[in-house]
């Protein structure tokens, strides 16, 4: 955010090494509970403020395929990221598409941020509702916050 791409790519570098480290064995004590799925969605979003589409698509893509299993919230984040970074990159239709999946989940979900990210992306994706993918998502975006109220909800959410 600050601009500095070098030192944020530096920074991403080193947190990945640690990673690793923390796979093979020796984990520090800060790296508790993150694992490759979560540096993938934290570097996703680092690589999309940047400007690097290219590669916080890749590291999007990861996360989804990391989290296929039981850590929905995780893959819906996931999800969303990968589609403000395909939206960003001009690929109109396939973010479409992935927000469209995301509605059919949201409902199973009790997240304020997950709504949040969800409706921001229906905001950057409405200029484009003549495309059809786009209006099919639209149309399913009320449905999936609807009556959705989070207000009350404790962490985790």
């Amino acid at each position: 955010m600050r601009g500095d791409a070098g030192g944020c790519r530096a920074a991403l570098g080193e947190a990945e090494r640690r990673v690793d480290v923390g796979q093979t064995g020796l984990p520090a004590e800060w790296l508790a509970g993150f694992d490759t799925g979560s540096f993938a969605s934290e570097a996703a979003l680092c690589l999309r403020e940047l400007g690097d589409l290219i590669e916080a698509e890749r590291q999007a893509r990861q996360v989804v395929r990391i989290r296929a299993g039981d850590r929905v919230r995780s893959r819906v984040f996931g999800q969303l990221t990968l589609a403000h970074v395909l939206a960003d990159a001009g690929r109109i239709d396939e973010a479409a598409t992935i927000g469209r999946e995301v509605c059919r989940v949201v409902p199973s979900l009790t997240s304020s941020r997950v709504l949040t990210r969800l409706e921001g992306l229906g905001a950057v994706l409405t200029p484009h509702r003549c495309l059809p993918e786009v209006a099919e998502f639209l149309l399913a975006l009320p449905t999936a916050c609807l009556g959705r109220d989070v207000t009350g909800v404790e962490w985790p959410v």
